[in-house]
């Protein structure tokens, strides 16, 4: 349903045109919106249960892959201006920086102990948050329409479903039990020279 959804709403919202790079204002917005939404799925996502934190951490995850995609776009853009003018632009440590962070973020969503939902929720916010990214800081365009509009629409409610199915399905399943330790190996007794049988 996650995979179905979310390939609906690439075919239908189908992003195009737009510019090579953000604006300065259109960058610190999305550093506004992102740092903050980030932080707070990070925090929510302490003590809580496996499926629910990976789930969390996940949505983190995808939402800055969305946002480093945008930044390379930009800094593949500046390759053209030479190497000194890569390295004195603010866009690539930027990228690494967004680039490690959810490079850890992932780890820690996949170490949750809950494998799908985490698996899950990156697939899915990773090309939601690149759509966002693309069409309000680089001006591209989605196809419009009202059935166009209205298939997107049921298609995030279809990913967003199926995400809650698999966090439930996630809790519901039983703990794998521990195994048990083996037996302990039967202590040999020591075998009685025949010549001390023979002397009793």
């Amino acid at each position: 349903m996650v995979t179905a959804g979310l390939a609906g709403f690439l075919v239908l919202a189908h992003p195009s045109g737009g510019r090579s790079d953000a604006t300065t204002l259109g960058w610190a917005i999305t550093a506004a919106v992102a740092v903050p939404l980030c932080g707070g799925l990070v925090a929510a996502s302490r003590h809580r249960r496996p499926a629910l934190k990976a789930s969390l951490l996940g949505v983190a995850t995808g939402i800055l892959w969305g946002i480093a995609a945008g930044l390379t776009k930009a800094v593949v853009d500046h390759l053209d201006s030479g190497v000194l003018a890569l390295l004195a632009d603010w866009h690539l440590y930027v990228l690494v920086a967004v680039g490690w962070a959810s490079l850890a973020l992932a780890q820690a969503s996949l170490q949750a102990g809950a494998l799908a939902p985490a698996v899950a929720t990156q697939a899915t916010f990773d090309p939601l948050a690149s759509v966002l990214v693309g069409t309000l800081a680089f001006a591209e365009t989605i196809r419009q329409g009202g059935l166009g509009l209205a298939g997107c629409a049921i298609c995030l409610v279809a990913m967003l479903a199926g995400l809650a199915v698999l966090a439930a399905a996630e809790r519901a399943s039983p703990a794998t039990p521990a195994l048990a330790p083996p037996p302990p190996a039967a202590t040999a007794r020591p075998a009685v020279p025949s010549a001390t049988l023979d002397r009793g």
